[in-house]
């Protein structure tokens, strides 16, 4: 598929959306601008996000989601733990309760959703088998 060129009715709506955040983030006429010392920061913080999303999408290209997104889920437990380390943030007992039943539902698809794949597909051939 090939990549087209922006029509100006989507560079417009961009331009709108642009101005919608702006009246949001300006409501009360106060906009924060980040200070010089934060936009390095602001940047590299924007560039970690793109390379992520990009980690992802390759991964996402090469193997099944079956076996990247359990991988990706991974991530919400370890946050979790690094904001209890370096940011003194509560762990709550909830944290790991969501971690294990995350873990237990990829565990159960990973496992379990070949085989429901397998059965379904021999028991439509035997349902059609039976037919004809």
């Amino acid at each position: 598929m090939a990549l087209r060129k922006p029509t100006s009715t989507s560079r417009g709506k961009r331009w709108q959306r642009g101005r919608i955040n702006l009246i949001g983030a300006g409501y009360d006429g106060d906009i924060a601008l980040p200070s010089s010392a934060a936009l390095p920061w602001i940047i590299l913080i924007g560039f970690a996000g793109l390379i992520a999303h990009f980690c992802l999408a390759t991964s996402l290209s090469i193997a099944p989601a079956s076996i990247v997104m359990p991988i990706d889920f991974i991530r919400l437990p370890v946050i979790a733990v690094v904001a209890a380390s370096l940011y003194s943030e509560p762990l709550y007992s909830l944290v790991f309760v969501g971690a294990a039943v995350i873990f237990g539902a990829n565990y159960c698809n990973m496992t379990y959703g070949q085989r429901a794949k397998v059965y379904f597909f021999c028991r439509s051939k035997v349902t059609q088998t039976i037919k004809t």
